[in-house]
């Protein structure tokens, strides 16, 4: 989705974490299944996601590039002059930018007094269009509104500033620039580069003040895990991942000073993290792979799992001996378990045949060259 990558528009998508930095030098596969962990004992929400990619979600994620993302080139001009755009709707406009970048139109007064704060979660109702009138998105013709956490760089940079400034059951008409959008890349294959949208119908439905306490950020966690293992349940890892990340993304920023809190904190990653490693091996991600089980492995470093999906990883980016090393360590800390037994031993004939293929291949060179 547009707002989030591959991402359902009913919910704010997670970010994706920067390229692999971790101290463990080695990637972790995940197996199929998703963690059934304790802690996760919240219900499961009764939304129906869908897989619509035109929403306002933004993601870091290397993997999909079909969301807009907040890029740094879209952070840092701000303060260029930009001419305001002949699709602007008639009528008196709020320059929120202050160069005509982002463009509010009030249709109908909110709440006064009733604007979220940054970290909350906000749920909002829109229509995406191009300015030619085409529609790009709609959480309206969904029948579900969109959710986010606000000023986290979850969403489209407009969006963001403008939500900023609406009250509860305000309704505007909102008009990006690129610069504000989904900048000089656009978000492929529905927007093109350079492309300046209009949300029509853009309602602020209501608001969540911003989770504080450790406990709290606990049961949201779990919330959101809890969702995306229904989404890998029916096979759907990409949307399972998406919230998987937006799981991650309840602890950003935040650094636990007593050990109990670091502990819950941990406690709650470590089943998120072997879950979305699980998802990224499904996707062929096997890079996203390694570094959520190297995550894993920062809080739990015997972690079966982990280190069976960090040699999963390994053999899916054709390092055959570093996958074989992790194997042969999990089955050493769960001598019984069967699957990662035959892991092994399907790692074995993978070996095989690669080399077959290699002699084959330089056989036929020989004989081209011979």
């Amino acid at each position: 989705s547009y707002m989030s990558a591959n991402e359902d528009r009913t919910d704010e998508i997670l970010k994706t974490t920067p390229p692999p930095t971790e101290n463990n030098t080695q990637n972790k596969t995940t197996p199929s299944q998703t963690e059934n962990d304790s802690q996760n004992k919240t219900t499961l929400s009764t939304e129906n996601h869908s897989q619509n990619k035109t929403t306002p979600l933004t993601e870091n994620d290397s993997q999909n590039k079909t969301t807009p993302s907040t890029e740094n080139e879209l952070q840092n001009n701000t303060t260029d002059t930009i001419q305001s755009p002949s699709v602007i709707p008639s009528g008196d406009v709020i320059d929120i930018s202050g160069n005509g970048g982002v463009i509010k139109k009030i249709i109908k007064e909110g709440i006064p007094n009733t604007k979220p704060m940054e970290g909350a979660e906000v749920c909002l109702h829109y229509v995406g269009k191009f300015v030619d009138g085409k529609v790009f998105d709609s959480s309206r013709e969904r029948g579900r509104p969109l959710k986010f956490q606000l000023g986290l760089e979850q969403v489209i940079k407009g969006w963001d500033q403008c939500v900023a400034t609406m009250n509860t059951g305000e309704v505007v008409t909102l008009t990006c620039q690129p610069q504000y959008a989904y900048g000089s890349e656009g978000c492929p294959p529905d927007i093109p580069p350079n492309s300046t949208v209009i949300f029509e119908e853009m309602e602020l439905v209501s608001f969540k003040k911003p989770i504080e306490t450790t406990d709290e950020r606990v049961e949201e966690c779990a919330r959101i895990k809890n969702e995306g293992n229904a989404f890998f349940k029916e096979g759907n890892y990409t949307e399972a991942s998406r919230f998987y990340q937006k799981a991650m993304d309840v602890w950003k920023f935040v650094f636990p000073r007593e050990d109990e809190d670091k502990k819950k904190m941990q406690d709650a990653q470590l089943p998120v993290l072997l879950n979305l490693a699980a998802c990224q091996l499904k996707l062929k991600d096997y890079k996203g792979a390694w570094l959520s089980c190297e995550k894993s492995l920062d809080i739990d470093v015997k972690n079966v799992k982990a280190i069976f999906r960090r040699g999963q990883s390994f053999i899916g980016q054709g390092e055959f001996e570093k996958g074989k090393q992790d194997l042969i360590t999990a089955i050493k800390l769960d001598p019984k378990n069967k699957e990662l037994r035959k892991a092994l031993d399907d790692l074995k004939q993978q070996e095989e045949d690669f080399k077959q293929k290699q002699q084959a291949l330089y056989s036929k060179m020989g004989s081209m060259f011979g």
